[in-house]
């Protein structure tokens, strides 16, 4: 497995402060974005470059590399370092949660932060020898996955639930490598989704017979992807009651998530937390 993330405690800080402001507007709580914390790493790095000017082109580029889908809100805090000073911390954490404070004091930002709109929130950092700067991306999304793995048999497992299920419906899952998103290399229907209609909770099952290197995998990574449908999601069929040999076809599917292969929650943050 690769080394864990140096800042992944300061984004849980992060995603705490603003989760414990959004409760009490009784909204439902931000998820980290895995693949936008990689973009949002990126992004403010060049904002950091290039005196805080967005450009639409580079973020777009950035999202393609990170394979980030969807549209974001960008917000930005900045926080200066004091001179001949050197935190104690290597990362910053104190300095960065200056900067995220500081979005939490402007009306517009801590608006957006709060809005129940958004669902989901990655998180990047960028720092030089004077100043300290936090991207933090804000997207609504479909579904929020709380489980990524495998089964005893190796089957790969996703868990989690639809956050609106009388209006969508989970529909597909398929795999894909980095090298080629347009290209499934796995793919399921209904047939191996277990769905709670009511609550939206699901468990899809994909079987993986004959692919090797599914999981962590450095040279040729590879995501999961899943698809939902939007129109009479009442009459999908589900586990035995789907036709289990049917053809799914995602041309007309929304591509509602991607989520690297990687495990989820990663065990060793799990023992930390």
């Amino acid at each position: 497995m690769p080394p864990l993330d140096k800042m992944r405690k300061v984004r849980r800080e992060i995603i705490k402060t603003i989760n414990e402001i959004r409760e009490k507007f009784s909204n439902p709580h931000l998820q980290p974005d895995i693949q936008a914390h990689k973009a949002a790493n990126d992004y403010a790095e060049f904002l950091l470059q290039h005196e805080d000017q967005e450009d639409e082109a580079v973020k777009k580029e950035i999202f393609e590399k990170h394979f980030v889908i969807g549209e974001h809100k960008v917000l930005q805090g900045i926080a200066y370092l004091e001179e001949d000073i050197v935190s104690d911390n290597p990362t910053k954490k104190d300095e960065f949660m200056d900067a995220h404070g500081l979005l939490l004091e402007l009306q517009y930002e801590l608006g957006q932060l709060t809005s129940k709109d958004y669902t989901h929130v990655g998180i990047g950092f960028a720092a030089n020898t004077q100043k300290v700067k936090v991207v933090e991306l804000l997207s609504t999304q479909q579904l929020i996955n709380t489980h990524l793995g495998q089964t005893e048999d190796g089957a790969v497992e996703v868990r989690g639930h639809v956050i609106k299920p009388k209006e969508v419906g989970l529909y597909a899952a398929s795999i894909c490598p980095g090298t080629n998103v347009n290209k499934q290399i796995s793919i399921i229907g209904p047939a191996g989704i277990e769905y709670d209609k009511e609550t939206g909770a699901y468990t899809v099952t994909l079987k993986t017979q004959g692919m090797e290197n599914l999981f962590f995998s450095q040279d040729e990574p590879k995501f999961l992807e899943l698809w939902v449908q939007t129109k009479q999601v009442e009459k999908i069929k589900y586990g035995a009651e789907a036709q289990p040999d049917e053809r799914v076809n995602t041309k007309h599917l929304h591509l509602s998530a991607r989520l690297p292969m990687d495990y989820y929650p990663d065990p060793r943050v799990v023992i930390e937390d």
